[in-house]
């Protein structure tokens, strides 16, 4: 009980010397910078939930944001993907699973389209015979009608398992539900998962964003096993989808600014990824993707 009074303590300091250090670093064009006070302080408060951060992956330059505005529900080209992808193309069979969904498959291969996304499954694997990211890439090229602002985002790995991940990118923000990502075990790969919705531009007005410091306390709250420890690869900005804002016929989307947490954890040897999102206007969680 006295460890949790001395935590909630260091907390409290923690909050009104950062808010204190954040308004003198308040600019004029309303951006505000992390300071190496701020900075020194929030490792010590993370080191108190043994917690590891690399400040040089977490975003230090803060300014208000607009919405996104989008769309989603897009008809994928089904025949380039297939050519672009496919290891035998000529013998695959046309299944239809529902009004908005398509599959192709043979012994080998898999592939399932659902309007704006496509998972490619290989049974056996393809053998990768040259570097994991050259390959990834030479893949990437050959999906360019979908993919040319796609970039290099996150490798995980995990339990003998490598994932690549390539996110769109718009004006430094990485679009997180725009993604292609290719799954690797044992030299070969098993699994390609994408996902394209259409990016429009930036609307509204700018709003405030929640200090990454207060972003960090409500990260604290909602880790389930405190007892684990807890490596913290990344915090950055991202948009990802919010809420439908017109009808479900239109399919129109407006994404929202979050803070992303990119994140190992480690308890009795197991280890698992996780990615967290939390609202960066309302501080609110979002979801959690785990991947062990």
């Amino acid at each position: 009980m006295n460890g949790d009074k001395a935590k909630n303590i260091i907390i409290v300091i923690f909050l009104v010397i950062n808010m204190f250090l954040a308004f003198l670093t308040f600019k004029d064009d309303r951006k505000y910078y992390l300071s190496n006070n701020s900075l020194e302080n929030i490792d010590s408060i993370l080191n108190a939930y043994n917690i590891k951060l690399d400040n040089n992956n977490l975003i230090k330059v803060f300014k208000p944001l607009r919405k996104l505005k989008g769309q989603t529900g897009n008809i994928l080209d089904k025949n380039f993907i297939i050519d672009s992808i496919a290891q035998d193309k000529n013998n695959l069979d046309f299944i239809i699973t529902n009004s908005e969904s398509e599959s192709y498959k043979n012994s080998l291969e898999e592939f399932y389209f659902n309007q704006g996304s496509f998972t490619y499954d290989n049974y056996q694997g393809i053998n990768i015979n040259e570097d994991n990211l050259d390959f990834c890439n030479n893949i990437l090229k050959k999906l360019n009608d979908y993919t040319k602002n796609f970039v290099l985002d996150t490798i995980i790995e995990v339990n003998g398992k490598t994932i690549i991940q390539y996110r769109e990118k718009l004006k430094n923000y990485y679009i997180y539900d725009n993604y292609l990502n290719f799954y690797i075990e044992n030299e070969k790969l098993k699994k390609i998962e994408f996902n394209y919705d259409n990016i429009g531009s930036f609307e509204g007005s700018k709003r405030d964003i929640s200090y990454v410091q207060e972003v960090i306390l409500t990260f604290l709250h909602n880790i389930e096993n405190k007892n684990s420890t807890i490596n913290i690869e990344r915090i950055d900005i991202v948009y990802a989808p919010m809420i439908n804002k017109d009808s479900s016929e239109s399919k129109r989307i407006i994404l929202l600014p979050f803070y992303r947490f990119n994140y190992y954890e480690t308890y009795l040897g197991n280890k698992v990824y996780n990615s967290l999102l939390i609202n960066a206007y309302t501080n609110n969680i979002k979801s959690i993707g785990t991947i062990k």
